[in-house]
């Protein structure tokens, strides 16, 4: 079990001054007697600590909402209010777009890193040597004769006009 939470107040080596004088019969020493009561700063002080403890428990309890001094202002206090959902959906709102760039981003890092490797890939296999080794299995072999470039003269254009009208000539009968 717990310990006891209610402890008994110590004992006070002397009696209080009114009671020992009561009991003892001799009358109090003025100065004693100023001490017992309170000065006004700490009359006033303690009044303060008072209506600020009972203005903290009526806030806490509610009752505070329901004096005639606040419901005047129940208006404004509802559009605060109001106006406090608006800000904290609006960040709710803007946090979530932010998070969906940040994906979107991310998307977008990938496919630029997939677009590299795809035409570094194409091109090894648009090479000469690539493109000659997928067509081995085909049948197709690459050529060892090396490229030559055909000249025409002015006859040789003109003999080739002749022959293309005569083959055009034929083709019609």
């Amino acid at each position: 079990m717990g310990k006891n939470k209610i402890r008994p107040k110590p004992l006070d080596p002397e009696p209080e001054p009114e009671l020992a004088s009561l009991f003892s019969g001799k009358p109090l020493p003025e100065e004693r007697v100023k001490e017992a009561k309170p000065s006004p700063e700490e009359e006033a002080r303690k009044e303060r600590r008072r209506k600020a403890r009972a203005k903290f428990l009526a806030a806490l309890d509610g009752s505070v909402l329901f004096d005639k001094g606040i419901q005047a202002y129940w208006g404004q206090i509802l559009f605060v209010f109001f106006l406090a959902l608006l800000l904290i959906s609006g960040n709710y709102l803007t946090e979530a777009v932010v998070r969906e760039s940040a994906g979107i981003k991310d998307q977008l890092q990938d496919l630029h890193f997939r677009q590299i490797s795809s035409k570094a890939e194409w091109m090894r296999l648009s090479r000469q040597s690539s493109v000659a080794r997928l067509l081995d299995s085909t049948g197709v072999k690459e050529s060892v004769v090396p490229p030559y470039v055909i000249r025409y003269t002015p006859e040789m254009k003109k003999e080739a006009k002749e022959e293309a009208g005569r083959r055009s000539k034929n083709r019609k009968r």
